[in-house]
């Protein structure tokens, strides 16, 4: 009877699910008591053990982490200020080993990720978000789409709402411009966003307070692989793993 055949690629998925499992770790740690739904990385976890368990090879990486809720910090920049806000985070992308492997390369073959900020107050449901997209590298459009870029909105639970104040005639305008530079966000560094723009600056310390922690570790990963290239390409105005002008149009 033959060897049983295994995953050549096991070990990457067995890595990822203990980042996310490192990462429900930390977040359950310094929020302690928090009201949160940490079910999608639990889900996550499942899934890329039941792909490094296959008796065959595996190449393509799937994320679809979506409404993992953390609660928001900083409250004293929200109106309205009596709001009991949380962030909904939600990271899908598709890629494969070897892309992720090649520094080269651009990690990413299909990418979204979205976040809300939403909350209760006197009956209505407020809510404000942003999502970063991937231009699709194939067709033709006719605007400028730089190949990932950042868009806000303003929106209650199903969908956009238009704010019309009738006493004074002013409404609010629903732009889906403008695109905004910006680096892709996976799982580790849409933490790191949260919390560099929603707590005071002692929260992301104390996530990295440790230095040689598995979260830094895992975050470090990130960092290298998505964070570097960008920021390189960018910063040498040259093609490397990016074409320069795919990434900011306005570079002539």
């Amino acid at each position: 009877m033959g060897k049983k055949k295994c995953n050549r690629n096991a070990s990457f998925y067995r890595d990822r699910a203990e980042e996310l499992r490192e990462l429900q770790k930390a977040l359950e740690t310094q929020f302690i008591g928090k009201t949160m739904n940490l079910a999608p990385l639990q889900v996550a976890v499942k899934d890329l053990e039941k792909i490094a368990a296959r008796d065959k090879d595996e190449d393509e990486w799937k994320c679809n982490i979506t409404n993992l809720i953390i609660p928001f910090g900083d409250v004293r920049n929200v109106e309205p200020a009596e709001i009991d806000a949380r962030i909904s985070i939600s990271c899908m992308f598709k890629t494969t080993i070897d892309a992720w492997n090649n520094a080269k390369c651009d990690p990413f073959n299909t990418y979204s990720f979205m976040l809300r900020v939403f909350g209760d107050y006197d009956g209505v449901e407020y809510s404000w978000g942003l999502y970063i997209d991937k231009s699709p590298t194939t067709g033709t459009v006719e605007e400028w789409h730089p190949l990932y870029h950042l868009h806000c909105f303003e929106s209650r639970a199903n969908g956009v709402t238009i704010l019309i104040d009738n006493e004074k005639k002013k409404g609010t305008m629903h732009l889906n411009v403008p695109r905004l530079v910006h680096y892709p966000l996976d799982i580790m560094l849409g933490i790191g966003f949260c919390l560099t723009n929603f707590y005071k600056k002692e929260m992301f310390t104390k996530f990295c307070g440790k230095s040689g922690s598995q979260f830094v570790r895992y975050y470090k990963q990130s960092q290298e692989r998505i964070l570097k290239p960008f920021f390189e390409s960018l910063a040498n105005n040259r093609d490397s793993v990016y074409n320069v002008k795919d990434l900011c149009p306005q570079i002539v």
